[in-house]
């Protein structure tokens, strides 16, 4: 089956906050990755029927409680339905003991993921002070952070679509236990968020171009060539190598 198509987020040149303090190591209990693991046979199961019948919205709802029971979410506390926001309603408010935490979007089984649907989810995050969003079709999740700058920073945290034949379960596991009840009362997800951030482009080009990497780059450089290039010029031959 050819993939859908994937919101992709305007990149915002907004500097970023600092991020919140998160757990140091994500290790999810054996409980909640077995908990998945028994019911993800049967969720990707259900995910091709509802897909091939171009079912309704109202159907994938169904498949998406499911799946966020298996993801250790309440049905009857932790999630909330149509919970009301300025006006409108977003699909499912998501609590952590009692406090919202996210909005969770939902779209037909049949309808691919799109820029559109993205700025829906994030009207409502942001309307709410949720700092994060999930945005699905059943199948396909996209798990989002919203830091509040102006303009708004939008980071795609996790993303994994049940229909990847060339992912193995362990694979699919892993990507789906971010969007668990542990990661978000554990802080696994703020933690997730701050390597994303460690590792986004604009941080390492910033390291990659700061004083003390530059000028080791010169020294190796001259160690190898036996040439010291000036500094400018140092900087000058990186930013072309790296394209910034």
């Amino acid at each position: 089956m050819e993939s859908p198509a994937k919101p992709t987020p305007a990149v915002n040149k907004a500097k970023r906050k600092s991020a919140a303090p998160a757990a140091s190591k994500i290790s999810f209990s054996a409980k909640t990755v077995k908990r998945l693991k028994d019911a993800l046979p049967l969720i990707k199961r259900d995910a091709k029927i509802l897909a091939a019948r171009g079912e309704a919205e109202a159907d994938t709802r169904l498949l998406v409680v499911d799946v966020m029971t298996a993801l250790g979410w309440d049905k009857t506390v932790d999630l909330t339905g149509e919970a009301r926001v300025r006006g409108d309603a977003m699909d499912y408010l998501l609590k952590v003991d009692g406090v919202g935490v996210a909005a969770l979007e939902v779209k037909s089984s049949s309808v691919p993921l799109k820029e559109k649907h993205l700025r829906q989810v994030e009207k409502y995050a942001a309307d709410s002070g949720f700092e994060w969003m999930i945005l699905t079709n059943g199948h396909h999740w996209q798990l989002y952070h919203l830091t509040f700058n102006r303009p708004l920073v939008i980071d795609l945290i996790s993303e994994i679509d049940l229909f990847d034949d060339l992912k193995k379960t362990p694979a699919i596991l892993e990507s789906l236990l971010i969007f668990s009840k542990e990661s978000f009362s554990k802080k696994f997800v703020a933690a997730k968020w701050r390597a994303r951030i460690a590792t986004a482009p604009e941080q390492l080009r910033t390291v990659l171009l700061s004083k003390e990497v530059v000028n080791a780059f010169r020294k190796e450089l001259r160690k190898k060539s036996g040439q010291l290039l000036p500094l400018d010029e140092t900087v000058r031959v990186l930013r072309e190598w790296l394209k910034v």
